[in-house]
């Protein structure tokens, strides 16, 4: 699958400041793309940033709305708040799919003949609460909660047969506990710093969820400014046990981690990938970047490396605020077997 997509309008301003050195900054920015499975999509991202001092931690609002002219649909809510003194950090993130997700099988060598599409009507909300509790340290409790129904799928289709686990959709509740470690200078475009999160979460059918799943995710991420430039490297797994649902294992495909293949091309219980990127100045508000890396996935994390999943490109960044490193990407990245993906989206992939 190959995604193609365009702005067609940006449009930004700055709201009048609440406080000495406080800021606040609204972003507007429609856009038009089209898609194979989808054909004409059309939508709009509004997003408002609010930083309390100059020295503080932003709040970020945005809404995303994307219609596509078979009438499927994405809306996204998504509010990420800390305290002013950066003790506390609340995040929240609701989203309302009707989308198309395409299915090769389960594994690294699910083969591309194999390809059929269903659609997902989904409804998630993932919520994350952080507390500091030392230097940089912060405790985190997290709660992901959806609900699904499987539709539009092949006539004769492995999807429609309704052996896959989760084929007929359902409820999925699944709260869990973390610890973070975060001295990045800033959390929208880090350029200095280091990210650390981890993660254990639990879905049981007597907490009220129809899957019986345990999720571990780890996410580290190191940046260093070097020249005018800055080297920003990242290392993802996201490791599922027990019996999760087909469509809520590990997806390989995403506008963050491995661009460049379609979403869904290869899943199965266990994710683990690496990237690096190389970001810098043009001129004026305006930036590129050249990215790759590589991934995995597997039943275990003894066959990882059974079928390697390179990722590689570039893309350019605008920054339309002077006092904040809100940033527009598009980016252009290319996996195994020929496939690629544009990607356009607000702030850095990682």
């Amino acid at each position: 699958m190959r995604r193609l997509a365009a702005l067609v309008l940006l449009l930004t301003g700055a709201l009048p400041a609440a406080a000495q050195q406080a800021t606040s900054n609204l972003l507007v920015l429609p856009a038009i793309g089209s898609a194979p499975e989808t054909g004409l999509q059309f939508g709009a991202i509004v997003m408002r940033v609010d930083r309390p001092a100059a020295d503080a931690r932003p709040t970020v609002n945005q809404a995303y709305f994307l219609l596509t002219a078979k009438h499927q649909y994405q809306f996204t809510v998504d509010h990420d708040g800390w305290s002013a003194d950066g003790v506390w950090r609340h995040n929240a993130k609701l989203d309302f799919l009707d989308y198309p997700l395409p299915f090769y099988g389960e594994g690294a060598n699910a083969p591309a003949n194999a390809e059929e599409w269903f659609t997902s009507h989904t409804v998630q909300l993932q919520a994350k609460v952080q507390r500091r509790f030392a230097d940089r340290w912060y405790a985190m409790a997290v709660l992901r909660a959806l609900h699904t129904k499987i539709g539009d799928t092949k006539p004769g289709g492995v999807v429609a047969s309704g052996t896959l686990r989760g084929a007929a959709g359902g409820t999925l509740v699944q709260p869990g506990v973390g610890l973070v470690h975060d001295t990045r200078d800033d959390v929208i475009a880090t350029e200095s710093g280091r990210y650390l999160e981890a993660s254990f979460s639990v879905a049981d059918k007597s907490i009220g969820s129809d899957f019986s799943t345990n999720r571990i995710l780890i996410d580290g991420r190191a940046f260093r400014r070097v020249g005018r430039g800055v080297l920003a490297a990242q290392a993802y797994a996201e490791l599922n046990s027990r019996s999760p649902s087909f469509d809520q294992e590990s997806l390989v495909g995403s506008g963050s981690v491995l661009r460049g293949y379609p979403r869904g091309r290869y899943r199965d219980h266990r994710l683990a990938a690496a990237q690096l990127e190389w970001r810098a100045p043009i001129w004026g508000p305006w930036r590129y970047a050249i990215f790759g890396g590589v991934g995995g996935i597997g039943l275990s994390t003894g066959n990882f490396g059974s079928v390697t999943l390179p990722t590689y490109g570039g893309g350019l960044r605008f920054r339309p605020f002077k006092a904040e490193r809100t940033l527009l990407r598009l980016d252009y990245a290319r996996g195994r077997s020929g496939s690629s993906g544009i990607y356009i989206s607000i702030d850095e992939a990682f």
